[in-house]
Formats: C-alpha cells, sequence, structure tokens
C-alpha cells in the first residue's frame, strides 16, 4: 500500500499515513499471540510501521550474540572507551588486578627445612669451593 503526499492545491485529496504502533520490549515474550501473528508484528517493526522501544537487556544481547553479563561490562565504560575497545585499542574488561609475583614459601620459625634448603644455606655459608671439598671428603669417606 502507497501513500502520496498531495501538494497543497493540486486537487489531490491527501491520505493519511496510520499511526505509528509504539511495542515495548517487555511485553514481548509475555504476550499471547499464534506465531503468525508475531511474524506479522515482527515485519512491521522492520518495515518501520511499528517501533519497538524498552528494549531489555537480554533481548539486545540476543541481538548482538553476545552475554548479558558482557553487555553489563560494555555498559559500565565510557563513549571513549567503548571506541577503544571497538578500535582494539584495549579489552572490555580489565584484570582486576596484576598476576601475582613468583615466591618462595615462606619459612616459619622452628620448622624444619629442608635437606636442599640447609645445604644451600650451609654452602652461601662457607663459599661455594669449600661446600664442595666437604662433600667430597663426605663421599671419600663413605666409599671406605
Amino acid at each position: 500500500m502507497q501513500h502520496y503526499m498531495a501538494v497543497p492545491g493540486s486537487g489531490v485529496k491527501p491520505t493519511t499515513l496510520p499511526a505509528l504502533r509504539v511495542v515495548d520490549a517487555h511485553s514481548l515474550p509475555n504476550r499471547k499471540a499464534s506465531k503468525a501473528v508475531r511474524a506479522c508484528d515482527g515485519a512491521d517493526i522492520l518495515d518501520g510501521l511499528a517501533s519497538l522501544q524498552n528494549f531489555t537487556a537480554k533481548l539486545v544481547a540476543m541481538a548482538e550474540g553476545v552475554s548479558v553479563s558482557s553487555l553489563a561490562a560494555a555498559r559500565r565504560l565510557t563513549p571513549e572507551q567503548r571506541n577503544e575497545v571497538r578500535g582494539g585499542k584495549r579489552p572490555l574488561v580489565l584484570l582486576a588486578k596484576p598476576a601475582p609475583l613468583p615466591l618462595s614459601p615462606p619459612t616459619v620459625a622452628g620448622l624444619k627445612q629442608g635437606a636442599e634448603q640447609r645445604l644451600k644455606d650451609a654452602a652461601n655459608e662457607m663459599g661455594l669451593i669449600e661446600a664442595f671439598e666437604v662433600l667430597a671428603k663426605i663421599e671419600l669417606a663413605s666409599v671406605a
């Protein structure tokens, strides 16, 4: 159905356009209508004969193919940050805290140390060459 706008004084009667119907997106999942009626309503929205308003986060996320949590994270960004994400200059979600530095396990006073740690401590205290000489003497004594 085509509508023509009449030029004033042309003798053509102007036709009135149908009123734009507004559909609330919150009501879509709860409507009691057949699939055929829903399809026609969807076609009206796509053709501009009806306006869809008050989109739900779930509906927008589904249309964009993302999760609702990703959509929520994007909504927390400023417009400049959103443009940086679009341009690939930053991730959608920044890491909460930097990766921890690898630390040696803490030593508790009175806790028995392992043999390897005690050997390292002794080698540091007396020097590497002297520690090797002591180890060689121990080895020779155990063989004899």
